[in-house]
């Protein structure tokens, strides 16, 4: 039997006492591993990650930074990220005790003790690896950097940042990555296309794939009707592209955030001379980036929206609607005027209560179902939660939204009157004509479901399609029962087998590396071997590929029309 613990505790430091959560291995006892978390807090995903490295044979350590409290919400997270950072001393000082208790507990080796962190613990990872050579020996950092000097530091060091990404820029990236050169530091930094911030974090549903859901969407498209076509306006503390004609209510936002939210209160105060230079540069050149600034021309900042002054400004200008996005480069904004992007006529304010509605109603159709509780994204627009009941009754009254029962669940649930007829057809196992594909169905062609689909993740293909999925990639590879990056598939309106791939970029190739199927009669069947064809072939044609390889594949004839949907696709068909 082993002995392997994981365990919350509370440990004495200099500072004063402190909370966190420990793992040991099951031999009990291996080299040592720091894990800083993320804005949110010392969460269920920090701490299985804790487990994760106990089960790799590492004496795992996460200290609570926040003393209690985890953020559900983006609003909520930056509120703590930011109280942390306005007390940054005391919390380094709380991370240097951790670091203590750890090499305490931890084998002591020549490589020292090794430090992760996420997003803003990345911040802190860094400053530890300079303030602390003797004991930090490796850093790995996840979508997070930092400005400073690295020239004491004994540390290697192993980025994983992502390809788009509003909270971190590449610009800060490469600057993370030539100062740590400078420093004669190894440095190993990996980017990964088509992700953004929080992609290693499973409970972040922000990371949904758009191209699960749109017919032969393109990277890119979203691009096009946003920053040439003016149909949507990309807007918000989470990357989202809303309808131009939807501007009047969140002018609204704008306005209550910049007069109510303190972080953007205090961002206005603390840049204010930046503020009226980047106003004026805007005026005068008609469109800017944060790139067009050197970072020896402008002051340092230690915040996560950008570490220049310049970057947190025009961010401070957009957020609050003096400026919009113009279009993106290497997916950084280019902001431009308000008023040269946006129609005159959207340029105003919605009345007040309109707006209110307007978001509870945005609120309940980008859920489905829900019971507007105070976790929901419209309390954090300025929704006053005590007037919620009488908004909600008044749109009941006046037919916009209906209580729905759902078997099973305690609490009513609210959905829009618009989907009513859906929903009964639903109940009466019928598809409503909405859902009609507009070209193939799930019988004639397989659907591929991204990781983080609302469909499959979370556990829900278990409960829905009793399809037991987890995504791999957040997982040892010695752990991975099938692959990194497998995909579900969805046949007719079952969850059928899985896949896992990748993108052979010097080749051009769309390799298939496994496929594992739930009824291995499937193997023979004709229908479900033209439908999987027909999904490979767009799933090419999705990636730019020239070619597909289909040698994992077992079944023979699954295999040969894999092969055959690959000749089709490259001669057009």
């Amino acid at each position: 039997m082993g002995n392997r613990t994981s365990q919350e505790l509370t440990y004495y430091g200099d500072t004063q006492t402190a909370h966190g959560y420990l793992a040991m291995p099951e031999r009990g006892e291996g080299p040592g591993v720091l894990v800083l978390h993320a804005w949110w807090g010392l969460n269920d995903t920090m701490r299985a990650i804790c487990t994760r490295l106990a089960h790799a044979g590492f004496v795992a350590f996460a200290p609570d930074l926040y003393h209690g409290k985890v953020a559900d919400t983006i609003a909520d997270a930056g509120t703590l990220g930011k109280a942390l950072d306005s007390n940054h001393l005391q919390a380094k000082a709380e991370i240097a005790d951790a670091t203590r208790f750890l090499s305490e507990r931890a084998v002591q080796t020549e490589s020292g003790l090794a430090v992760i962190g996420f997003s803003l613990g990345a911040y802190y990872a860094l400053d530890l690896a300079a303030a602390d050579p003797e004991h930090i020996r490796s850093v790995v950092i996840f979508y997070g950097t930092g400005g400073g000097d690295y020239s004491t530091s004994r540390a290697a060091y192993l980025g994983h940042f992502a390809e788009n990404d509003e909270y971190e820029p590449q610009p800060n990236v490469d600057e993370l990555e030539e100062s740590l050169r400078r420093a004669g530091r190894p440095v190993t930094f990996y980017r990964y296309p088509g992700t953004g911030h929080w992609f290693f974090e499973p409970d972040r549903s922000e990371a949904f794939n758009q191209a699960a859901a749109v017919l032969d969407y393109k990277p890119g498209m979203w691009e096009a009707v946003a920053y040439q076509q003016r149909k949507f306006v990309d807007w918000g503390v989470w990357l989202a592209a809303r309808p131009m004609d939807e501007l009047p209510h969140w002018r609204v936002v704008m306005r209550r955030e910049r007069d109510s939210d303190s972080r953007i209160r205090s961002m206005a105060r603390d840049h204010a001379d930046a503020i009226v230079e980047m106003r004026a540069i805007v005026h005068e050149r008609g469109t800017v980036s944060n790139r067009d600034f050197e970072m020896a021309t402008r002051t340092r900042t230690q915040s996560y929206r950008g570490r220049k002054d310049s970057a947190l400004a025009l961010y401070y200008l957009w957020r609050t609607g003096e400026v919009m996005t113009h279009h993106r480069e290497r997916f950084e904004r280019v902001y431009a005027l308000t008023e040269t992007v946006a129609p005159a006529h959207l340029i105003r304010e919605s009345d007040e209560a309109e707006a209110d509605r307007f978001l509870i109603t945005k609120e309940v159709g980008f859920s489905g179902l829900t019971r507007l509780n105070r976790v929901q994204d419209s309390f954090h627009r300025g929704v006053p939660f005590d007037n919620a009941k009488q908004i909600r009754e008044a749109m009941l009254a006046e037919g916009e939204i209906i209580e729905v029962q759902v078997e099973g669940w305690k609490a009513v649930h609210y959905a829009l009157s618009s989907d009513a007829e859906m929903l009964r057809d639903v109940s009466a196992g019928r598809v409503p004509k909405a859902w009609a594909p507009l070209e193939t169905s799930t019988t004639e062609e397989v659907v591929f479901l991204a990781p983080l689909d609302h469909v499959s993740a979370r556990g829900r293909a278990k409960v829905l399609f009793g399809f037991d999925y987890v995504w791999e990639v957040y997982k040892p590879e010695h752990q991975r029962k099938f692959g990194y990056y497998t995909l579900p598939m969805l046949w007719g309106d079952r969850l059928v087998a899985r896949f896992d791939s990748k993108f052979d970029r010097t080749t051009n190739t769309f390799v298939i590396l496994g496929l594992w199927l739930e009824d291995e009669a499937l193997g023979n069947d004709e229908a479900f071997a033209e439908a999987l064809a027909c999904g490979f072939a767009r799933f090419v044609t999705f990636l730019g590929a020239s070619k597909l390889d289909a040698t994992a594949i077992r079944e023979p004839l699954l295999r040969q029309r894999a092969n055959a949907s690959k000749e089709a696709n490259s001669s057009g068909v």
